[in-house]
């Protein structure tokens, strides 16, 4: 979000946040799952205010490709240093070929 709030295009300030990780789901399973509290614009270069209006900060498919570049590159650091557990019908995926082929299907 800081990322795109900063870009001209979609509002040019410094916006705050707040998120709350929750794990667990209202059926009490495990659902590890982000809560989040945005404020309705954010402060320019020159420190002023700067209002986000009535539009929502940025398009749901821009928002989405940001996080989608975000978490692969996170899951591709952790592949390299062996931290991902491989269980059942994901056993292959330990293997180098067959996770590349995973990486380039999403």
């Amino acid at each position: 979000m800081a990322e795109l709030s900063a870009d001209p295009k979609h509002l040019g300030a410094r916006i705050g946040y707040i998120c709350v990780l929750h794990t667990w789901g209202s059926r009490m399973n495990y659902h590890p799952h982000l809560h989040t509290i945005v404020l309705g614009g954010g402060l320019d270069a020159a420190n002023k205010w700067k209002d986000k209006g009535k539009k929502f900060f940025f398009p749901v498919k821009v928002m989405s490709a940001v996080f989608k570049k975000y978490y692969l590159c996170e899951l591709k650091q952790l592949w390299e240093e062996k931290k991902l557990e491989y269980h059942g019908t994901a056993a292959h995926l330990k293997n180098h070929y067959e996770f590349k082929v995973l990486l380039n299907s999403l």
